[in-house]
């Protein structure tokens, strides 16, 4: 599409930035400069790039065939999606665009990688963006050659040099103190953003101007461009976090914010944009998640996508930035990798601590409210720790597993992973469904299954506690009304895991591990009145799942993915 006659108007600095303001502000702790705005008119002469329909499809070519199929129904834009995205950005008042500043550092990427890379902010619809490119002192003549050549072609695209190689923290700290938009995404060198990626990215800025972190999908580029491994994430959960960088790619965050932080850590160089993220999540929580594949990190020979072990600084530096998150925060522990899981994903061992809780047994499923009610009513413990028939720890630590976490400001309840006594999967998490019949995810599977994302062995938030193994603040069970009357069963258990979900959060944590072979522990099992009425009263909430992917379906396994039971028979009892 043409320039002529059209103007628009976006915010940019006027200024040069000198080689000593670079080096400067790569260093940490250093102060990072606001930058001057002013308005001025992108000449008409600016190549505003319209992908083809034959590059759209490109970009959407997917494997294995279940992905490439779900990607040309939602992931794929057309042609002329894509023009009435670029007229919408363009019809919006000077004031409501937001000017996004994509900050890229470069150190002798391949040719072809940075050309890809360049023309996928190039080819986005949404228009109001710049590209911060700072070189890091490359020496492979053909990379220079071609930041040269991209430095002319584009007005918003913005060219430096380092005099001295100063890593991916300095670098990209220098393309921070370049920049000049109000929010700042970050994409690698040899990476690919979604044609309509700061499209959505301005939209989460539309729907809450104060937002400060809006994240997305992603999924993988293969070495012969094939899209694969798809990322789908769960809405903002700060203890999942903790598990590891679930947010990576592509994450944007409001400028103000991280020139406050002062930036990536050069001590964390490797695992910097986890370190980031530990230290935004500890001064805001209005983040907005875009639960669409906006993001395409390649994998190549010697990229951290396709082969982990080819730089293990990077998970020594992650362990080191969960560790100073601990501390900031006041909790005793430490970070370990999970070993039950691949290189970067994490797990967390808070330290027990004497904590003083009543432990109250549920013989009897029909009398589970005023059993539990009661208890709640009467005590003058800390905590409460409920598990229901047939339950029982799987060893000494299980009961303090499970407490640990509530040790954590704003978290009100904890529920623990359970296992039949023959290895079976039971409980890794309940997922809400509108007909209240939670879907226990993985259950059923071998209990060493790690499930996607690996929901089965990590600590995460989650919207339900299993109402026969949890542990509760009992201020804050107090504080969402306890478990309501209408309910006689387990549905008051997870009515009250809905109501509280303003004042406190609910984590999963599978090293509190219980074991129960009883029929009844499954949701299926519970009585069918009382899910038709839970149904009816929290409809809006049942529908409503934070922590589950919406293209993952609650009830089948006619979906991209599904987590629940096998669509095999399982007997819970041991082999004999």
């Amino acid at each position: 599409m043409g320039m002529a006659g059209i103007r628009t108007r976006i915010r940019t600095a006027q200024r040069f930035v000198s080689q000593a303001m670079l080096r400067s502000a790569a260093t940490v702790g250093a102060r990072l400069p606001e930058p001057a705005r002013t308005r001025f008119d992108l000449p008409t002469s600016v190549p505003w790039l319209e992908p083809t329909e034959d590059q759209l499809r490109a970009w959407a070519v997917a494997m294995p065939l279940d992905y490439q199929a779900w990607c040309f129904h939602h992931g794929f834009v057309t042609g002329e999606q894509w023009r009435s995205q670029r007229r919408a950005a363009l019809d919006r008042p000077w004031e409501d665009v937001p000017l996004i500043s994509i900050l890229t550092p470069v150190y002798d990427t391949p040719v072809d990688f940075l050309r890809e890379c360049v023309y996928s902010v190039m080819a986005q619809s949404y228009p109001y963006w710049e590209l911060c490119l700072v070189d890091d002192a490359s020496t492979d003549p053909a990379t220079l050659a071609e930041l040269d050549r991209l430095r002319d072609i584009d007005p918003r695209i913005r060219v430096e040099r380092l005099d001295t190689n100063l890593g991916i923290c300095g670098a990209t700290n220098a393309a921070l103190a370049m920049a000049a938009g109000e929010f700042i995404g970050f994409l690698d060198h040899d990476d690919r953003l979604a044609p309509d990626a700061l499209h959505h990215v301005a939209g989460a800025v539309a729907r809450d101007p104060r937002v400060d972190v809006i994240y997305s999908d992603r999924d993988m580029l293969t070495p012969k461009n094939v899209r694969t491994m798809h990322t789908l994430k769960p809405g903002w959960a700060p203890e999942t976090l903790l598990s590891g960088n679930y947010l990576f790619h592509l994450t944007v965050y409001r400028r103000s914010l991280i020139v406050e932080l002062g930036g990536y850590r050069a001590a964390y160089e490797g695992s910097q944009d986890f370190d980031l993220a530990l230290r935004v999540s500890e001064r805001t929580g209005r983040v907005a998640q875009i639960p669409h594949v906006l993001y395409h990190w390649r994998q190549h020979e010697g990229s951290m996508a396709l082969l982990p072990e080819s730089k293990p600084h990077i998970f020594a530096a992650g362990i080191a930035a969960l560790d100073d998150a601990l501390a900031r925060r006041g909790l005793a522990g430490r970070a370990e990798e999970n070993p039950l899981m691949w290189r970067g994903s994490y797990r967390v061992r808070l330290d027990h601590r004497t904590v003083d809780a009543e432990i109250v047994r549920v013989d009897d499923p029909a009398a589970y409210r005023d059993t539990v009610a009661g208890a709640l009513a009467r005590t003058t413990a800390e905590a409460l720790v409920v598990l229901g028939p047939g339950v029982e720890p799987e060893d000494e630590t299980s009961i303090a597993e499970l407490l640990v976490w509530l040790q954590v400001p704003d978290v009100a309840g904890v529920t623990g992973r359970v296992v039949s006594s023959g290895g079976w999967l039971r409980h890794a998490g309940l997922v809400r469904s509108p007909d209240a019949v939670p879907l226990s995810v993985y259950e059923g599977h071998r209990r060493e299954t790690p499930g996607y994302l690996a929901m089965t062995v990590s600590h995460r938030n989650v919207s339900l506690v299993h109402p026969y193994v949890c542990a509760w603040r009992v201020d804050m069970l107090r504080r969402a009304g306890g478990l309501p009357e209408a309910f006689g069963g387990p549905a008051a258990m997870l009515d009250a895991s809905i109501a509280v979900a303003p004042i406190g959060r609910l984590v999963y944590h599978p090293l509190a591990t219980f074991v129960s072979d009883d029929p009844g522990f499954s949701p299926s099992a519970w009585p069918d009145d009382e899910r038709e009425r839970l149904a009816a009263a929290r409809a809006a909430e049942l529908h409503d799942e934070p922590y589950y992917h919406w293209a993952f379906d609650r009830e089948s396994e006619a979906s991209i993915l599904y987590v629940g039971a096998p669509s095999y028979p399982v007997d819970w009892s041991p082999p004999a």
